[in-house]
């Protein structure tokens, strides 16, 4: 992969990376926004025979929730045949009464429709028994909430006096006392909890005292609570936004520490190219001087070379030129061990290109060849290319780990590089990791509280953003030597040339006798077919000027492949793979409720 088209990958995994820090931040907010009681407002009118006109007023955040259809109360004590009024200004209010095991169930809502977000219910029906004898004792909320409520109202109308009023909150059988419960008139109690936590309870007791000359006036129902919750889009925008600036910023550097060193002296860039691969003048000396350049200028720098660098052969010039070993590499070492004379490459005796060729021993070639050779052929002369070899795949691996090898000690690449890279990897890991926790977190206490959180959410896409771009672009840190980046110029000039080559080039080649040496750059540096084309165009070059290499080259990348590759094999698999003691509960009324 060319290194621009590497780098535009980056930045669409940087710009994925943001947006999936603003989806974080947004499902924090929508998630982290628990289906709940907003405001619960209960009333009740208690009347000289002990019963009352209960009315609760809900405000009811549906949260997370995606298919809600309304809300259910249950209601001990309360006649299923008793008037039950039920009034909704935004969200369906069809009621469904019936009797239960534990009580009166009331279900609001329509079967064929959904809700979401916060929504009022207003819910007035008759309770009895909320006095018995001289003792007021009411669950204003039941234990059987399977919700928490953030703020609860309680009021008690009497036409009497409510003497030793108390309010008891928790769970079933607690002691613990509300928030607040005063008499603000006689006859009129009122008490207050916030943050009542699923299956908590508020129960409030009085004694009844002398009877009033008029009972106190109800209380009006009150408006809806203010929802200082910023919802899910402002922390996704502000996230993202945060991790697109940082990752961007964080890119930049990493280029910017990725850039290749390279020496020049008076001449420019041609002095870094000029004599054999790997001599590099020193630093300081007749003008020297080592400069870092971005990869784009020292491709502007290569020029046009019509003979291959000195120094290096055919197969290490193409892992120079693309920082890895290919399959083309591999049958360039292979056209260079027939220009050695160690092997043959033969084309199918009935001369019919696009078949099978093989591979005939003929010398034992250098040391570093003879090693890979002896173990390709396994004692052998010859082999049929096209078709899995279990020798020659053996000796194809161990070509590419010695290219790997040679490589990885050349000096051409920054050998600390690795290091850097590595560390760069993990830190930015962790903290893309960090932030986008943080940014969920955010985008949930905003969510929650409103816009001073969203400082949160910018935070977590920071550090996310600044950790998924050397994660992504930490490539850009392995950096060439002087000697590298001058090898790179060499190879990239003489790859121009077979690039822009025409039939005069390849004749003037095979004159002077190179015409296979450059074949075999053709197919390391990726100019084999344009390279052909400038060989087949030619009716001058005869056959022994090696004219047979340039025809059996591509076939070469493709039977190679097929003869070192096994075949697959099929297989199945599978996977295993009557009196009121004290505290919460016991009054008239309580119950539960939830979302249906």
């Amino acid at each position: 992969m060319r290194r621009s088209t590497r780098r535009k990958l980056d930045v669409a995994l940087l710009v994925v990376g943001a947006i999936v820090v603003g989806l974080g931040a947004a499902f924090g907010a929508f998630v982290g926004r628990p289906e709940q009681v907003r405001s619960m407002w209960a009333t009740a009118v208690v009347g000289d025979d002990g019963a009352a006109e209960v009315t609760e007023v809900i405000d009811y955040d549906f949260g997370a929730s995606t298919s809600r259809h309304g809300i259910f109360r249950v209601v001990p004590g309360l006649d299923p045949n008793a008037p039950v009024r039920v009034v909704s200004p935004d969200a369906p209010d069809d009621v469904l009464v019936t009797a239960e095991v534990d009580g009166t169930r009331i279900r609001i809502g329509a079967p064929d429709r959904t809700v979401t977000g916060t929504h009022r219910y207003e819910i007035e029906y008759p309770l009895p028994g909320v006095v018995v004898g001289d003792q007021l004792a009411w669950d204003a909320v039941g234990t059987e909430w399977n919700v928490g409520m953030e703020v609860v109202e309680v009021h008690v109308v009497a036409p009497f006096e409510l003497d030793d009023p108390a309010c008891f909150a928790g769970p079933a059988g607690s002691r613990g006392s509300c928030d607040d419960v005063r008499e603000v008139e006689p006859g009129h109690l009122v008490a207050t909890v916030d943050g009542l936590g699923a299956h908590d309870g508020v129960t409030v007791t009085a004694t009844r005292g002398p009877a009033l000359a008029a009972a106190p006036t109800a209380p009006g129902v009150p408006g809806p609570p203010d929802d200082p919750g910023t919802g899910p889009l402002p922390p996704a925008v502000i996230a993202a936004g945060a991790a697109l600036l940082a990752g961007g910023l964080v890119l930049l550097l990493v280029r910017r520490a990725g850039r290749e060193r390279l020496v020049v002296g008076a001449g420019g860039p041609s002095d870094a190219a000029f004599g054999p691969v790997g001599t590099t003048p020193a630093v300081g000396g007749d003008g020297f001087q080592e400069i870092r350049v971005d990869e784009a200028e020292l491709r502007r720098m290569a020029t046009t070379d019509f003979a291959p660098p000195e120094g290096i052969t055919a197969s290490q010039g193409g892992i120079v030129l693309v920082e890895n070993v290919r399959p083309e590499h591999r049958v360039a070492w292979l056209i260079e061990a027939a220009i050695e004379g160690s092997i043959d490459m033969v084309e199918p005796s009935d001369g019919a290109r696009g078949t099978n060729m093989t591979l005939v021993r003929r010398a034992p070639g250098s040391p570093w060849t003879a090693s890979i050779l002896d173990r390709a052929f396994a004692g052998r002369s010859e082999i049929e290319l096209g078709r899995y070899d279990s020798a020659f795949a053996s000796g194809w691996r161990q070509l590419s780990a010695l290219l790997q090898g040679w490589r990885a000690g050349s000096d051409f690449w920054d050998r600390r590089a690795g290091s850097r890279r590595v560390s760069a990897t993990i830190l930015g890991i962790v903290s893309a990791i960090v932030g986008l926790i943080v940014a969920v977190a955010g985008g949930a206490l905003a969510g929650l509280w409103g816009p001073p959180w969203l400082a949160v959410a910018a935070a977590g896409g920071l550090l996310a953003g600044g950790g998924v771009a050397p994660v992504v672009a930490g490539w850009e840190l392995y950096v060439r030597t002087p000697a590298g980046s001058a090898a790179w110029l060499r190879v990239e000039s003489f790859r121009r040339f077979l690039a822009e080559s025409e039939a005069y080039h390849a004749e003037e080649a095979a004159k002077r006798g190179v015409l296979r040496e450059y074949t075999a750059w053709a197919v390391a540096v990726g100019e084999i077919d344009r390279w052909s084309a400038a060989v087949q165009s030619s009716t001058l070059i005869p056959a022994e000027a090696g004219i047979g290499y340039v025809y059996m080259a591509p076939l070469l990348l493709s039977s190679t492949s097929h003869t070192a590759t096994a075949p697959s094999s099929s297989g199945s698999g599978g996977f295993s793979g009557g009196g009121f003691s004290g505290g919460v509960g016991g009054g008239a009324g309580g119950g539960g409720g939830g979302s249906w």
